[in-house]
């Protein structure tokens, strides 16, 4: 329980004094500890410092010149960068705009194979139609025929001729 409750009294783990700090007042404490181990100000600019913070006013007043030096080459190499990166971009809007024409291009040429596909489509629809009325025609004139073959087969059979239908042998 002593490990975890937030409410157990601890001292501050850099000893720098306090004591009667709630455990979940630590955290906050370690903030303005003045034991606390901090980097400069300047450590994303190159700075390496790492010390207790009682130690970087000092050492901000000691390295004013240092901590200028790292300034001016970080904005050097920003702006190294800068002029990289707008390079790279200018070379990537080059190449978008030659994908927007190539897509473009593509885009005519797709659009005019559907129109040709879609007129297509009507001249063999068309096609299709009349092939359908013809073949509705010859199966109207197959059921005509075939209802004369059976009418001149059984008039035959009777004896019985047909004026279109040739003699009966006998």
């Amino acid at each position: 329980l002593r490990e975890t409750c937030p409410k157990v009294q601890l001292v501050c783990p850099n000893q720098c004094g306090a004591v009667d700090l709630l455990r979940d007042q630590v955290a906050a404490h370690r903030k303005t500890c003045p034991r606390e181990k901090v980097h400069c100000y300047y450590a994303n600019a190159g700075c390496n410092f790492h010390d207790m913070r009682t130690a970087l006013p000092r050492h901000h007043e000691q390295n004013v010149t240092y901590h200028m030096q790292l300034i001016s080459q970080t904005g050097e190499q920003n702006k190294e960068l800068i002029v990289k990166a707008n390079a790279d971009f200018a070379l990537d809007a080059v190449r978008l705009e030659k994908g927007i024409t190539d897509l473009a291009m593509k885009n005519r040429e797709l659009t005019s194979m559907v129109a040709t596909l879609r007129e297509e489509r009507v001249n063999a629809d068309r096609k299709l139609e009349a092939m359908q009325s013809m073949m509705d025609r010859f199966s109207q004139q197959m059921v005509t025929v075939m209802a004369r073959t059976s009418m001149s087969g059984s008039m035959a059979f009777s004896g019985i001729t047909s004026p279109t239908s040739p003699p009966a042998m006998q």
